[in-house]
């Protein structure tokens, strides 16, 4: 939409946005299919590191890891249009670097991630205390001095307005959990806990290291994030996706499955056509009661499928 309204955008966001806004001009027909068709390229490019760092670390899980990402609703809808893809992009480019290319830019790209979006803030930090739970201290002052020189460069085009440090920074410690009012600060005060207890535990080997991240971005997708935004469940596909732990990918689902129930009654409902609230609960607490009841429903047709293919594998053996 077009507004005279300045940007509250992280830097590295604005800067790509206004390099598709200078492609497309001042017809609209030609920024929305040159907004859509940017999305589109950052979505296939996704894909394609997904296969790449797939092909490394688990050659067998390439195709199932390119469907759950791919294939999911969430991810389909918002491939158009969120800001989350070029986060997840920079995100899967980091893990690509870590495995393909130097850490140097590996810790560039986490860093351009989480000054897309504040999302992913958690993983450059977990990225980065990893050097201080190996006890690499080398390694430690490169990752903090590439972390300060990045920042400064994509911010360097908005320097003329000192005061959009100060919205930034509000809006980090604003947060955007739809969790009741009263549980806003346990719940940031847990989830900080739960980021520097898995950073302690981190280790090199990228196998070890991917759930983690994984686990992080779950729970922030849980606890932290707003009801109703659905988006927010694709940069945890993205790393769940690598990871083979099936715990993790029905909690991803069963997540992805209430998120995108509450966008789509939040797209199709408002004040003047509302819905009934039936059960009078906090919508906080309808979205995680429904992700449990999916995620239950999920692994109990999981278990039935895979008892039936192990009777069905006796009977031909015979």
């Amino acid at each position: 939409k077009y507004t005279n309204v300045p940007t509250d955008y992280l830097p590295a966001w604005s800067l790509l946005n206004f390099t598709l806004s200078r492609i497309g001009g001042d017809d609209p027909v030609r920024i929305l299919f040159t907004y859509r068709l940017g999305f589109f390229l950052l979505t296939a490019l996704n894909l394609l590191l997904i296969l790449g760092i797939l092909r490394t670390i688990a050659p067998r899980r390439v195709l199932s890891g390119l469907i759950l990402f791919g294939w999911h609703p969430v991810v389909a809808l918002g491939a158009s249009s969120r800001v989350d893809i070029p986060m997840a992009f920079f995100l899967l480019l980091a893990v690509f670097l870590l495995i393909h290319g130097p850490r140097l830019l590996a810790t560039t790209a986490l860093t351009l991630s989480a000054f897309t979006k504040w999302i992913t803030l958690p993983i450059l930090a977990m990225h980065v205390l990893s050097s201080v739970a190996t006890r690499q201290w080398r390694r430690l002052a490169i990752d903090l001095l590439v972390c300060a020189t990045t920042a400064p460069i994509i911010y360097l085009p908005f320097t003329i307005d000192a005061g959009i440090f100060k919205t930034h920074f509000d809006m980090l410690m604003r947060g955007g959990s739809s969790a009741p009012a009263m549980l806003n600060g346990p719940l940031l005060v847990g989830f900080a806990i739960t980021v520097l207890w898995l950073a302690r535990k981190s280790h090199d080997d990228l196998n070890r290291q991917l759930p983690r991240w994984a686990i992080v971005m779950l729970v922030f997708v849980a606890l932290m994030s707003k009801i109703g935004y659905g988006w927010y469940v694709i940069t945890p596909m993205a790393l769940v996706c690598l990871v083979p732990d099936g715990r993790l990918v029905a909690i991803a689902v069963s997540l992805g499955a209430a998120a995108f129930a509450f966008q789509w009654r939040d797209n199709s409902f408002d004040s003047a056509f509302p819905l009934p609230n039936m059960f009078a609960l906090h919508r906080y607490w309808t979205f995680l009661i429904l992700a449990l009841v999916t995620g239950i429903l999920g692994f109990m047709t999981f278990r039935q499928s895979r008892e039936i293919r192990r009777q069905v594998g006796r009977t031909q053996s015979r």
